[in-house]
């Protein structure tokens, strides 16, 4: 089964007995159990990717050095600049 290592054995013989389905079992048993370990690794790739991009761009003085990150940013502000701020954003 395909969630017998996350979820006790006891909840799901209860969903089975319950006449709950795979589907149903994952959904009302699984997930909201899964939840506080998925919002974990949220935050974690979050702060990952935010120290990524912030310690460079504290960091390095000379935009040659700049990674990809802080690059394609740079590179964003100079295109909506062009023509005097006459770029209209539509979102």
């Amino acid at each position: 089964m395909f969630t017998a290592e996350a979820v006790p054995t006891d909840l799901l013989e209860a969903a089975k007995v319950d006449g709950a389905g795979e589907f149903t079992t994952f959904l009302r048993i699984a997930a909201p159990m899964l939840a506080p370990a998925s919002v974990t690794v949220l935050l974690f790739s979050f702060v990952s990717i935010w120290n990524n991009y912030f310690l460079p761009l504290i960091m390095l003085k000379d935009p040659n050095w700049y990674p990809l990150t802080i690059g394609l940013n740079e590179w964003n502000k100079l295109g909506s600049t062009a023509g005097n701020g006459a770029f209209i954003r539509i979102w």
